[in-house]
């Protein structure tokens, strides 16, 4: 037998307030029996179609329905004073404050009554009625209160330990030291500027292969203009041997990379002209072992290059 969207979305529904009953008795507090209704009106108002919420004898019908999954209990009321009871720090404390006023006002151990014989009760609450599973049988606020810190301390406990899990150590081994800190500071930052030097060396080789790759191209199509340029001068001047070429096709178009190697080769002639003048040695392509015979005296000074001043040895 097929199960209707109805009853799907009831066994859904029920699961999760059976849920929120026992998470709420797990984080420290009681889920009450109007917390429940509410919460059983927002799951039927979030379904398709919407559904309107419940009556109250529904709910209660409802309630006596599922005692062997949750109950309602009352809670037993407590003290304030009680709740920190719990706390041994609290507890300590206490009997210091209580030993100082005793010695200042002169009492006794006979003078002392027992707070639980007399019946003295100090900012009592009273119990509120909740549904827990159905395994609890008395609840009191002191125990949910334990509950709830006990929940507080479990996430504490959990961040701690993620914490204490996320903290690699950068050396292993052991603690680092702050000479180690510096020295590593420092190599890291010369790790990255020698990442910046070879960053702006690849950038700088790319734009120079970019302007060859562009002056190629341009003498490439500048050899092409000019003998499309001679082709038609040709044929200009064997249809109109008496007319006057024009300008366009009379100027010649210049190659640029004839006009690069021109210039490259009148640099080279010029430095090399300033290096002679200058007097300048140019030690470039020099055989070393020779001049380091020389200098020892294995050669004499006719078998040192003419360009070479034995005295420099």
């Amino acid at each position: 037998m097929n199960m209707t969207d109805n009853e799907h979305n009831y066994n859904h529904n029920y699961a999760a307030i059976q849920r929120y009953i026992q998470r709420s008795y797990e984080n420290g507090y009681g889920a009450t029996k109007p917390m429940v209704f509410s919460a059983i009106c927002q799951l039927r108002a979030a379904e398709t179609p919407t559904r309107a919420p419940p009556s109250q004898r529904w709910f209660q019908t409802w309630i006596k329905t599922q005692q062997h999954n949750f109950h309602t209990i009352k809670t037993r009321p407590i003290e304030a004073a009680r709740v920190a009871s719990h706390e041994v720090s609290a507890i300590k404390e206490w009997f210091y404050e209580f030993k100082d006023v005793c010695n200042q006002l002169d009492i006794t151990a006979g003078d002392i009554y027992n707070f639980d014989e007399v019946g003295f009760r100090v900012g009592m609450s009273t119990g509120e009625h909740v549904l827990v599973p159905s395994a609890v049988k008395e609840l009191t606020e002191a125990e949910l209160f334990q509950s709830e810190l006990v929940q507080i301390t479990t996430i504490m406990t959990e961040q701690r330990q993620r914490k204490v899990r996320s903290r690699k150590s950068i050396q292993k081994g052991g603690a680092i030291t702050v000479e180690h800190a510096r020295q590593r500071i420092y190599e890291k930052k010369v790790k990255e500027q020698l990442l910046e030097e070879a960053r702006e060396k690849r950038e700088r080789t790319r734009m120079v292969n970019v302007e060859c790759k562009m002056q190629l191209r341009a003498g490439i199509d500048a050899r092409k203009a000019e003998r499309t340029r001679k082709k038609d001068l040709h044929e200009f001047q064997k249809s109109n041997p008496d007319t006057e070429p024009t300008i366009g096709l009379r100027t010649e178009i210049i190659d640029p990379d004839i006009t690069q190697k021109k210039r490259e080769e009148e640099e080279e002639a010029g430095r090399l002209l300033a290096i002679e003048e200058s007097g300048y040695v140019n030690f470039a392509g020099l055989d070393y072992d020779m001049i380091h015979d020389a200098s020892d005296g294995g050669f004499d000074d006719q078998s040192l290059p003419d360009n070479i001043d034995p005295n420099l040895f």
